[in-house]
């Protein structure tokens, strides 16, 4: 039955490669994301500088989803440019390690809700299952009875620990293919932008742009 169903999907066209989608989605994100940082420097020390944060947030969540579907192979034929697409949208554009992400993604992809095989279902803010829940001691079973009000709230935390899983995993012994490039990316995107923060913003406005920025980030994912 499934055999004959992925015959007439493909069948159908409904797989085949959706080239002027991608390019056109490809090309506007980038001239958004060259364009924000034009406004950015025009606009200077001012506090509207929090509503250009919030679009680039929007913008990186866009860059996301293209090195997403780039790692599912889904944009190109050819898997190297897939996976070089999805390497330069993730390290140079959201300052996200490709390689780390890619693992973890396979890994949920091959077990998906798989209680110790699923690493989104690994022990840490939230218990997704009731056994897991269950297993919590004191103050953290507790809150696990209450997890559905904040979990929305902890999400803003959500773009941090995902810059944080990258660079760790780039510094670690783990096995990462093309280190040196993705640690290259990574240190340009983010030194970067701390530094373009700090030198045209005042601390507490740099500080405002940087969680505006990195907490909607987070919650879109």
């Amino acid at each position: 039955a499934y055999t004959d169903l992925r015959r007439q999907i493909t069948d159908s066209g409904l797989l085949k490669r959706r080239y002027g989608y991608y390019w056109t989605k490809i090309t506007i994100t980038v001239a958004l994301f060259a364009g924000t940082w034009v406004a950015f420097a025009f606009l200077g020390n001012s506090w509207f500088q929090l509503v250009l944060a919030a679009l680039l947030a929007v913008i990186l969540t866009q860059f996301g989803f293209l090195g997403h579907d780039g790692a599912h192979r889904q944009i190109f034929n050819s898997h190297r440019w897939n996976e070089w697409t999805s390497r330069v949208m993730s390290g140079l554009f959201t300052g996200l390690s490709y390689g780390w992400w890619q693992n973890k993604h396979n890994r949920h992809h091959a077990n998906p809700n798989k209680e110790g095989a699923d690493p989104d279902l690994a022990p840490g803010a939230f218990a997704f299952t009731p056994s897991a829940a269950q297993n919590r001691r004191g103050l953290s079973r507790r809150l696990a009875r209450w997890q559905g009000y904040y979990f929305f709230p902890l999400l803003l935390l959500e773009g941090l620990a995902l810059h944080v899983s990258s660079i760790q995993t780039i510094m670690s012994r783990e096995r990462l293919k093309h280190r040196w490039c993705e640690a290259a990316f990574i240190v340009t995107r983010l030194g970067g932008y701390i530094t373009v923060l700090v030198v045209a913003l005042p601390p507490g406005k740099a500080a405002a742009f940087l969680g505006v920025q990195m907490g909607l980030f987070g919650l879109l994912l």
